[in-house]
């Protein structure tokens, strides 16, 4: 999988969706200590739903969108900063992750040079997930990114 399919706008698949009967929400502040707030509740989450095995691939991924998502809303100035918010899906084919934010830009994928310590996040996400991408959100305004994951 490639980052390309960031470039247009796509939802998961409500089919695999409907199988992941498992659900959590978590709205955050939009500061740089939120992607190990959403770690451990995601780490929680998935014991509770036995499911420990989508952990380290889920987290990594989760890192990556919150942090896109904390890094475009910090561009902004707000009187008060939107949250960002975090669904977690799961059932026994896998996990589902979406990161709603308030820019509703699309993600934008870069290609990271050899030495640049920052541009590879999106990539991380297309290479670890089953599928993924984004979606406008009209209400409340903004975007939603994603990703399925099938494979711990």
């Amino acid at each position: 999988m490639t980052t390309s399919v960031m470039s247009q706008p796509s939802s998961p698949d409500p089919q695999f969706l409907t199988g992941l009967a498992r659900r959590s929400r978590l709205e955050l502040g939009a500061y740089e200590t939120t992607p190990r707030t959403a770690r451990g509740h995601i780490a929680q989450m998935l014991e509770e739903w036995s499911l420990p095995q989508f952990r380290d691939v889920t987290v990594l991924i989760a890192t990556e969108l919150i942090t896109n998502a904390i890094q475009q809303t910090a561009k902004y100035a707000w009187v008060v900063p939107p949250p960002v918010r975090l669904w977690l899906r799961g059932g026994p084919p896998g996990v589902a992750l979406l990161v709603w934010d308030a820019i509703a830009a699309p993600p934008a994928p870069r290609a990271a040079g050899e030495t640049d310590e920052t541009g590879r996040g999106l990539t991380i996400v297309a290479e670890l997930s089953a599928a993924c991408g984004y979606y406008p959100s009209a209400d409340p305004p903004g975007k939603v990114t994603w990703s399925v994951i099938t494979t711990p």
